[in-house]
């Protein structure tokens, strides 16, 4: 029980500092918290309309907006977003395990282990690069962090810091998705 605590706060430090670490070039613009954010995101469904049960592939586009290339860590799950998902009644659905953990919500992981598994304490990080005025594109999986198996529409929305400011949030549209019987 004591491992998977340790394995569990050695996660969340490192998703923590690693959402937090950004880098610019020296000649870069200064954004302030205070302004608006620099850069953008957005979303798209990779299916709009799947069978309950399957993965719920969201993709995510990054652009970098300012006049400096950008370099910012990731996590290859998409841990390093928060994925706001709602159903119909505008209810977040059931937490998965893993998005139990990495959507913030647990209180005291060492009384919660039957909400989630060792392996939904590990996950990959890697450094991603992008040029000034271009897009760089990466998938997340919105099932994972919520049960979405019940037939349905659902809206989905990311939210990221943006690496330009960390204090600055960048804010997706939403799409939906509908999930058939």
């Amino acid at each position: 029980m004591r491992t998977v605590y340790t394995c569990f706060l050695v996660s969340v430090i490192h998703i923590l500092s690693g959402s937090a670490v950004a880098q610019t070039s020296p000649q870069g613009s200064i954004q302030t918290s205070s302004s608006m954010p620099v850069n953008s995101i957005s979303i798209s469904a990779f299916h709009d309309s799947l069978k309950a049960g399957y993965p719920v592939y969201i993709i995510v586009q990054f652009t970098n907006k300012t006049d400096h290339d950008l370099g910012f860590a990731r996590v290859l799950s998409g841990a390093d977003c928060r994925i706001d998902v709602r159903d119909a009644q505008n209810k977040l659905p059931r937490e998965t395990g893993f998005g139990y953990i990495h959507n913030g919500h647990f209180a005291h992981p060492e009384d919660d282990l039957t909400r989630f598994s060792g392996k939904d304490l590990n996950d990959a990080g890697i450094w991603a690069a992008v040029k000034a005025g271009q897009t760089t594109k990466w998938d997340i999986n919105a099932a994972k962090f919520y049960e979405m198996t019940q037939p349905g529409k659902y809206a989905i929305r990311v939210v990221r810091e943006d690496p330009e400011d960390p204090k600055v949030v960048l804010k997706s549209n939403t799409v939906t998705v509908i999930v058939t019987p």
